[in-house]
């Protein structure tokens, strides 16, 4: 999905995310899940264990895809790579290293980030190490990139591009991130001449990929309230494109669609969540701090529907798998819902610590890592 060579500056959006976010506390118990009647079936393809993983670290970290294996971290350090199909393991590396940023992959290379500032650029087939460097701060996103660079986001507000051949730096642009902002950076969207960006002020840029200079950048919501606490607009959430039209979500701001080309606001209505966001040829998918998962209409943001027995129970970003829609929780269950009206399908529980990182979607297969390492891929 990520770091696929484009014939056009802006075709195909790939995955955002941040650290998960916990929505459940003391004064909101997260909602029972109540018996559905099942209208999907849905199988488990093939499962593995990836490696240990430490479950009090709430670092979910996202698997990545090529055309015919699946790559997958742990926070403990291991790295490895399966086929897609079977599930049969290809490779296998223990970096002894507290990975924190997801796995990043352009066709050659696998590469990781830990929040001890450390960036690993494996070999994709084999799994050796490339390259590896000193970051300036901890990684907590996925690193994006094309053919030719690597582009990483840091919790500073900083976001750098290397040479995919040997690591050095190419160029690096620096936003002011606010003093107080939530756990967890955006990812970049890296395509064959640009990346766009997302940061903690709640400000996206488009630049281009050979110098990094700016074309473009818009302001996704503007910080409210009076203490450090209110005037979070933290833009961390994965965004969605279709039809040159950019779908993204601030924390405490807003739900807006932009134009991809010149980034003018053509939508924009009061949202808050800390998620990414799914569309499809009709709907834009998004789950509020609340746990209600909802579909707005993509052409003006009017709200087509809204399920709200899931509230406070951790959902993550809402994948578009097929013609349903999934989304995960805190207890490791997978929910399936209806695209047209938000009813529930089935539902499935892939590992009891929870699924932190984003899920990811081919066709009819689903590809999900649990937070105690557990691999997955599920099919209807």
């Amino acid at each position: 999905m990520a770091w696929r060579n484009y014939t056009a500056v802006l075709l195909v959006l790939s995955v955002l995310s941040g650290c998960s976010l916990w929505q459940g506390t003391p004064e909101n118990e997260p909602a029972e899940l109540q018996s559905i009647d099942a209208t999907l079936k849905i199988k488990s393809a093939w499962h593995v264990d990836v490696g240990s993983s430490n479950t009090e670290e709430k670092v979910g970290l996202t698997p990545a895809l090529s055309e015919t294996s699946v790559f997958a971290a742990t926070n403990e350090g291991v790295v490895a790579a399966y086929d897609r199909e079977s599930g049969k393991q290809l490779w296998k590396r223990d970096l002894e290293a507290r990975i924190s940023g997801g796995v990043g992959f352009n066709g050659d290379l696998v590469v990781v980030g830990t929040l001890d500032g450390q960036l690993y650029a494996l070999d994709a087939a084999s799994g050796e190490t490339r390259w590896q460097i000193d970051a300036p701060t901890e990684v907590l996103s996925p690193p994006q990139g094309s053919s030719s660079i690597v582009v990483v986001q840091y919790i500073d507000g900083s976001l750098i591009a290397y040479n995919a051949l040997d690591g050095k730096q190419v160029w690096r642009y620096d936003s002011n991130a606010p003093s107080l902002t939530l756990r967890g950076t955006a990812f970049p969207l890296v395509f064959n001449n640009a990346t766009i960006a997302n940061f903690s002020s709640g400000k996206m840029v488009l630049l281009t990929n050979d110098t990094g200079a700016t074309v473009w950048e818009q302001r996704l919501a503007m910080p409210k309230g009076r203490s450090e606490l209110e005037r979070v607009v933290d833009a961390q959430g994965r965004p969605a494109f279709m039809e040159n039209v950019l779908y993204s979500v601030t924390y405490q701001g807003d739900l807006t669609a932009l134009d991809a080309s010149s980034g003018r606001v053509l939508w924009s209505k009061p949202f808050s969540s800390a998620k990414g966001v799914a569309v499809d040829s009709t709907s834009v998918y998004a789950v509020d701090d609340e746990g209600d998962v909802m579909a707005f209409d993509r052409n003006n943001g009017a709200v087509l529907w809204k399920q709200d027995a899931l509230k406070y129970r951790g959902l993550g970003t809402p994948v578009i798998w097929g013609d349903v829609l999934a989304v995960s929780d805190f207890e490791g269950y997978v929910h399936i819902l209806s695209r047209f009206d938000g009813r529930f399908m089935n539902r499935y529980q892939v590992d009891s610590d929870g699924v932190g990182g984003d899920m990811q979607s081919v066709g009819q297969s689903l590809y999900i890592l649990g937070n105690s390492g557990r691999l997955e891929e599920l099919q209807y």
